[in-house]
């Protein structure tokens, strides 16, 4: 085998690959979600990896003898799966699942967040269906029961990684204007918010522990249009 031939071949298989990689990682983080997550410097150290585990690698311990070769080869092509398999693992299960309305933000849920087998049903049905991460909504502790909140400070799940409290976020929709667009007005003074309209409005999106962007959320087509990297406390 030649030197060039080698290289040659090292890039294929790199490419391919890193176009089989791109299109799982472009579905398992649609639209901003790819830009918020950095997944674009992440796909750029793992391709960097690749090349060096590929043509690189294989190009400098290359040998004439083929058999001594091939065995540098499988070590070469162990080292390479054990990449793809530990990039691919933590990618799947940092994806985002769900966008939870908790009290006056959205919250990003990541797979490893909840054990798939705690989601309820409905809500598992509409991660599998849809394009993008689902909105759903948080139900709020009671006011009243301040055990939940203790347990909360104590270490415990806030209510939106707790798949138990979720909801169509239909069914908090006036809670929701309420909360957000307090200053409109109604044509009913007694019932102020059934029914109404609420346009877009900026809502902050939470998407780790420590990192927060600002969304524009519509609540008539259910919806987030944008997301803007800025702090939304700012």
């Amino acid at each position: 085998m030649e030197r060039n031939f080698i290289i040659l071949i090292g890039f294929l298989e790199t490419a391919t690959l890193g176009i089989l990689v791109l299109t799982l990682l472009m579905s398992w983080y649609p639209d901003y979600y790819y830009s918020l997550f950095e997944v674009a410097p992440k796909f750029y150290v793992f391709v960097a990896l690749l090349i060096v585990l590929g043509p690189i690698l294989g190009r400098f311990v290359y040998k004439a003898d083929r058999v001594a070769y091939l065995n540098d080869l499988s070590v070469i092509y162990l080292l390479k799966f054990c990449v793809v398999f530990f990039a691919l693992h933590y990618a799947y299960s940092h994806r985002p699942i769900l966008a939870v309305f908790s009290v006056d933000r959205f919250v990003v849920v990541q797979a490893h967040h909840i054990p798939s087998e705690h989601i309820p049903v409905g809500v598992a049905e509409m991660i599998l269906s849809g394009e993008k991460p689902p909105l759903v909504a948080a139900r709020k502790f009671s006011e009243t029961d301040l055990s939940n909140l203790l347990s909360v400070m104590g270490g415990e799940p806030d209510i939106e990684y707790r798949p138990n409290r979720y909801e169509r976020i239909e069914y908090q929709r006036e809670k929701i204007i309420e909360r957000l667009c307090s200053n409109a007005q109604s044509a009913d003074e007694k019932r102020p918010f059934e029914g109404r309209s609420c346009g877009p409005v900026k809502v902050p999106l939470i998407y780790s522990f420590d990192q927060s962007a600002t969304a524009v959320f519509d609540l008539d087509a259910i919806e987030i249009l944008k997301v803007f990297p800025n702090n939304p406390w700012q």
